[in-house]
């Protein structure tokens, strides 16, 4: 049988002056509350589920692209402290993986990984372009993550 599924993903890392414990607050433990500061295509993020972020908790994200206002509704899929956080979406085909390692005792290496599981037949002629567009969001998304830790939530780089 033929698969013509076309799936685009990218991972970057960078080093945080930062430990461990938090970078891994800021990222997952506050992830509603700090996700829209690094990702300024977040316009809204609601909660769905009750009580602190954990595996299986649900959220919905309004984000702006391209003057086109989209709603996803997204799971934890895996919360280890210290070690690992991703989401998922309910309702498209993307994946959002971190990856926390300490580096040494003030510094942290994170790592983060974007998965476009299924892009659409219509839009396969420009994978390429698709690819490096997932490429350059996640490495502006490590930059933010860094600059807002480093500079205690005050300045993000300019893009």
């Amino acid at each position: 049988m033929l698969n013509f599924s076309s799936n685009a993903e990218a991972e970057e890392e960078i080093i945080i002056e930062k430990k461990i414990d938090e970078v891994f607050e800021f990222v997952a433990v506050n992830f509603l509350t700090k996700y829209p500061k690094w990702s300024p295509e977040i316009k809204e993020i609601h909660a769905l589920s009750d009580g602190p972020v954990i595996t299986g908790y649900q959220f919905k994200q309004i984000r702006e692209e391209n003057e086109e206002t989209i709603e996803t509704i997204m799971t934890v899929a895996q919360f280890i402290p210290k070690t690992h956080f991703s989401y998922q979406s309910i309702t498209e085909p993307i994946a959002g993986y971190y990856y926390f390692e300490k580096n040494n005792d003030d510094t942290t290496k994170l790592t983060f990984k974007f998965k476009l599981n299924d892009i659409e037949l219509s839009m396969r002629p420009f994978a390429k372009l698709i690819k490096a567009a997932i490429s350059e969001g996640v490495n502006q998304s490590l930059k933010n993550i860094k600059c807002l830790m480093e500079t205690n939530n005050q300045v993000l780089p300019t893009q």
